[in-house]
């Protein structure tokens, strides 16, 4: 916004030389020490601050950065676009180095962004900004991919994942890791680890080999009884006494002393 209502005196300034040139600072009501002496510029309304504050121009914008107390402006709250997507890279190169007023629209009515950034002849100081943002995208890139490949790397040549495969892995299972995250790799691993583990204990055959398997397939009935009423109640009869003896054998094994009385009395 204070970019926005500046005054005609700054309508040759783009936003990024606005940002890194130009303060809004409270109105002083002292006159200036020529030796110090600021250009200052007044704000237009309906700026919310038009009477109270004023525009400082810290450094000329021609010197670019070697303009002495300029700042390098920093893109808060969106990241740059990408030249692939052409609108959101138009208009944001657009907004930032092409300058723009009320009086003066970014674009012309009827036109689009695309139309308007190849139209548009940008400095040379603004194209040089634009090759260090794509540079940064580039950089951006080979980081992610040197990351991708050090995990792909990490996940291909792990010593536990070889050792656990060795180890538990008969058969020759084949997992791709080349194509997934490792966090992705690990957990298909742990899968495959539990099936062929499961495999090994014929949980997937109808055959069993195990004594405490066998056992108890000759033990269960061959049959499944008719739920009743009837055998409900003889069910519960039984947990009863069950219960009941359990408790008894519990109570002697606390009264030992009482136990050997008995026997004595009864010999």
């Amino acid at each position: 916004m204070d970019y926005f209502y500046h005054v005609e005196k700054l309508n040759n300034l783009n936003f990024y030389n606005f940002v890194q040139c130009i303060k809004l600072e409270k109105q002083k009501w002292h006159k200036h020490d020529r030796i110090n002496y600021l250009p200052l510029f007044s704000i237009n309304p309906p700026h919310q601050l038009c009477h109270t504050h004023e525009l400082v121009l810290y450094s000329d914008p021609s010197l670019n950065t070697f303009a002495p107390k300029s700042s390098v402006p920093r893109i808060v709250g969106c990241s740059i676009p990408r030249k692939a997507s052409e609108r959101a890279y138009a208009k944001f190169m657009l907004a930032h180095f092409k300058p723009f007023s009320p009086t003066n629209p970014l674009i012309n009515k009827g036109e689009i962004f695309e139309e308007a950034y190849k139209k548009y002849c940008f400095d040379s100081f603004s194209c040089q900004i634009m090759a260090i943002w794509e540079a940064v995208h580039e950089c951006e890139d080979a980081r992610d991919a040197e990351c991708i490949n050090k995990h792909e790397n990490m996940t291909k040549h792990s010593c536990v994942m070889n050792d656990t495969l060795k180890l538990v892995l008969e058969d020759n299972w084949e997992i791709d890791i080349e194509k997934s995250s490792q966090e992705k790799s690990i957990k298909i691993l742990k899968i495959v680890t539990c099936l062929q583990l499961l495999e090994t204990l014929n949980w997937f055959t109808s055959t069993q080999s195990h004594s405490h398997i066998i056992h108890a397939h000759l033990t269960q009935p061959h049959f499944i009884p008719e739920i009743t009423p009837l055998l409900i109640k003889h069910w519960k009869a039984e947990i009863t006494d069950q219960e009941n003896i359990t408790s008894q054998s519990r109570l002697n094994m606390l009264n030992l002393e009482q136990q050997s009385n008995i026997i004595t009395a009864l010999s």
